[in-house]
């Protein structure tokens, strides 16, 4: 079983070095060294991004066309190609690979808080909390995330990929159910953020980013959400 990644928001030379290296590369590893061991079944997990982004409020499925609902950002790019050069590889009978891919994963125990959603939860559990936005995204508990990967292994078919999700909700919605649990009303109005009114902030970040020679935090192309 392979869960090892890492996620960056940014872009550029040094994120995407990053990003291939603990993604891409690592993943490839791992597969050559198990196929060198005659390993039968190796089972990645990846990431829903991966599979894509639907502009419309529609459903994608393990099927969707990537160049039609293709997400740029360079995180998920590496994702995506770490399960495609394994899929590629999979051969029946030989090296047998099944790719999980969950959704926006949350749950107790984090207790680093290191997860982006827990970290999401956690500022929506404060009364002051105000910031939604026009999307929607699946939301996965991580116990089901830990059940699925259990079934995956059991009874996934070689050369598929399996989307792992709970629940599909707004951030309004998500707000709304935290502020229940948190035992306070949640707020009568909410600032919602546009692409418009990322972009110039995007374009100053990227720009002193440059300008200091560090790297940049996040990258224009998480727009595309």
């Amino acid at each position: 079983m392979h869960l090892h990644f890492a996620i960056t928001l940014g872009g550029g030379e040094h994120a995407e070095k990053l990003l291939h290296a603990h993604n891409v590369l690592a993943t490839s590893n791992l597969f050559a060294v198990a196929t060198k061991a005659h390993v039968s079944r190796i089972d990645v997990s990846s990431s829903v991004l991966a599979v894509g982004l639907h502009q419309e409020p529609d459903l994608l499925d393990e099927a969707a066309d990537w160049e039609r609902h293709i997400f740029s950002l360079p995180y998920t790019v590496s994702r995506r190609d770490a399960e495609q050069h394994v899929l590629t590889q999979s051969e029946p009978g030989l090296l047998e690979v099944v790719v999980i891919s969950p959704s926006f994963t949350m749950g107790p125990e984090d207790w680093g808080r290191s997860a982006p959603a827990n970290k999401l939860v956690m500022k929506m559990s404060k009364p002051g909390f105000r910031i939604t936005a026009p999307i929607g995204v699946g939301v996965l508990d991580v116990r089901d995330y830990a059940e699925g990967i259990l079934r995956a292994v059991e009874n996934g078919k070689p050369g598929q990929r399996y989307i792992l999700n709970g629940h599909n909700i707004t951030p309004d919605q998500l707000a709304a159910e935290v502020a229940k649990v948190e035992n306070f009303a949640p707020p009568k109005w909410q600032f919602s953020l546009r692409s418009w009114m990322l972009y110039p902030i995007l374009i100053i970040l990227i720009l002193l980013s440059k300008i200091t020679g560090k790297p940049a935090k996040v990258t224009l192309s998480i727009l595309e959400l």
